[in-house]
């Protein structure tokens, strides 16, 4: 088989190709194709022909353009961020979709050919990647379990995900813990560490699977109420603590995708643009009627910073909020 993977670093890193162990490690020297220093590592374990995992950790700003290989392989993809962020966007030739990974989200996805390109832009980030080979696991499940069996484990897990979405799932003790221990596993240099690794990542796959049933589970609701409650939450909550996505996904019991995917087809935006505007109405009535300082509207509508206000201000309306003010008590 080809190996995918490796020409996909060697395009976007200068690497120095190190054998340890029972798996590979690459030093980043560089990144290609930008004149952004980037400095870095990445440990490769390819202990079964089911799954491969990679530990990536980058010193630097990293910016990177890479196709989608045209192998018809089925993937099963599970991210998670130890440290920084990560933006990317995937490109389908219709539509650009846009994606940020921050500290301890996990992003899930089955992998779709129909992508053709995907960009990457981070700082400083470090993450799990754990990549599941769907034809080989099946393909070694059928020397045991009945093919009916595996297609209707198949249909309960696998295919509750749609191909080329991503899914930014909330994370549990019992996951991080995980997570935490095959991080910290150390070297694997004997077959006592590599079943003890290989137990780890096989139980962290049948975790998330288990956790995301719960959430992508067919749910009584209808679309319209979903939205209402969505609504009401947002409405009804005061303007500097409306929940985060993840906490209104929690109340709902619906993943981030479902209530995306459901608010928007209904309103023509998303849930996180609608409760931007919200904010930003708000903020438009505060500049107008009041004498409040920019400073003191930011954080009355839960912003820490107002730089980021002013920068979230300027793009909704066209100006900045003082330039606003001047305009509107003319």
């Amino acid at each position: 088989m080809e190996d995918i993977f490796y020409n996909q670093i060697r395009n976007m890193f200068e690497i120095k190709n190190i054998n340890e162990g029972f798996g590979d490690k690459y030093l980043i020297v560089n990144q290609k194709g930008t004149t952004q220093k980037l400095k870095g590592f990445l440990e490769r374990y390819c202990l079964s022909e089911e799954y491969e995992v990679v530990f990536l950790k980058t010193k630097g700003k990293m910016k990177q353009k890479l196709s989608n290989p045209k192998s018809g392989l089925e993937i099963f993809r599970i991210v998670y961020c130890i440290n920084g962020e990560l933006i990317f966007s995937s490109d389908d030739g219709k539509e650009i979709k846009e994606y940020k990974i921050k500290k301890e989200d996990i992003f899930i996805q089955r992998r779709s050919p129909k992508i053709k390109m995907y960009n990457l832009e981070g700082n400083d980030f470090e993450c799990i990647i754990l990549e599941f080979y769907i034809e080989k696991l099946r393909s070694n499940l059928m020397e045991n379990i009945k093919k009916n069996d595996i297609e209707n484990w198949e249909d309960e897990n696998i295919k509750k995900f749609e191909t080329g979405i991503y899914y930014n799932t909330s994370i549990t003790k019992e996951i991080k813990n995980l997570l935490s221990e095959v991080q910290h596993i150390g070297k694997i240099s004997n077959i006592n560490k590599y079943l003890e690794f290989r137990s780890k990542i096989i139980q962290i796959f049948t975790v998330v699977l288990e956790k995301e049933k719960k959430y992508l589970k067919e749910t009584n609701l209808t679309t319209s109420e979903i939205v209402n409650r969505v609504k009401d939450i947002v409405n009804n909550s005061p303007i500097e603590s409306i929940p985060k996505i993840k906490e209104i996904c929690e109340m709902l019991s619906l993943s981030r995708y479902q209530i995306h995917t459901i608010f928007e087809k209904s309103e023509g935006i998303g849930t996180m643009e609608y409760i931007q505007r919200k904010k930003m109405e708000y903020s438009k009535i505060l500049l107008k009627e009041t004498n409040k300082s920019i400073l003191q509207i930011s954080n009355e509508i839960g912003y820490e910073n107002p730089s980021k206000f002013s920068r979230a201000f300027q793009k909704y309306c066209g100006v900045l909020p003082s330039k606003y003010r001047r305009i509107v008590k003319k």
